[in-house]
């Protein structure tokens, strides 16, 4: 099976924290901003978010079959689920899991007042609680990046995953365009944490994405790593000028 590509970091690594570490720092850092983290992410992405999730949400929808299982995983408030939620038939059921619990509190409440996945689960990206081969579809909107070992969360992926079935990843990267590329790095590494902390409080998990995007892969490698866990084929598309991209790998048929 082939390596990671040797230019990338195997899982997040938060500056000054110890490897084994990085997964209970991150989580304590999205406990910390969850009840002021949706308003937050809108206002400092200007909505887009809100965009970008749901093209995730219309592309599932058109290669989900009837009836089908599906895993929205790192699932934050939910808002990529609300929007599979609102697209999909009853009989395509979406589970939503996350390993904050105070994000998944905040996603509780949302749920009131709109079309809901079937449940809320506080789960480990790396450990999920699904069967074997158990699941059609598994979807994630800007958590990979935060996974501690990428490439185990991926082989997770696949082991819970249907021969056939779909891998979504919805991920931040650094546009490539030069200008364009150079306007969105000054925005997102001077401007961006210094609103992020006027808005919740909270310094650190501004600092933490501007760097943890910085320091992830570009979206050849990612391609690269999904191939590697066992992934193919495997497409991908830029949105926004590159500021995210959407990848999609399929779990092959024996």
């Amino acid at each position: 099976m082939p390596a990671l590509p040797p230019s990338a970091d195997p899982g997040t690594r938060p500056e000054g924290v110890a490897a084994g570490e990085a997964a209970r720092h991150v989580r304590e850092m999205f406990n910390a901003v969850a009840p002021r983290y949706d308003r937050a992410n809108h206002l400092l992405s200007l909505a887009t978010d809100m965009y970008w999730r749901r093209e995730t949400a219309e592309r599932i929808r058109r290669e989900l079959p009837d009836p089908a299982e599906l895993l929205d995983i790192c699932c934050g408030t939910g808002d990529l689920s609300f929007a599979l939620a609102a697209r999909l038939r009853p009989s395509q059921r979406v589970w939503s899991a996350d390993f904050s619990h105070a994000m998944l509190l905040e996603a509780g409440k949302k749920s009131a007042s709109r079309p809901a996945p079937r449940a809320w689960l506080e789960a480990d990206a790396l450990r999920l609680p699904f069967a074997d081969s158990s699941l059609h579809a598994v979807a994630t909107s800007f958590g990979f990046r935060n996974l501690g070992d990428y490439l185990a969360g991926l082989r997770e992926f696949a082991r819970v995953l249907r021969p056939g079935g779909r891998l979504y990843i919805l991920e931040f990267f650094q546009p490539s365009a030069p200008i364009f590329g150079r306007l969105y790095h000054w925005y997102f590494t001077r401007i961006l944490p210094r609103l992020g902390h006027w808005l919740t409080g909270r310094l650190a998990p501004y600092q933490y994405l501007p760097r943890s995007v910085a320091h992830f892969a570009t979206p050849q490698e990612l391609a690269a790593w999904m191939r590697a866990a066992g992934f193919e084929p495997v497409t991908w598309r830029r949105l926004s000028g590159g500021i995210c991209a959407l990848h999609c790998g399929q779990k092959p048929h024996p």
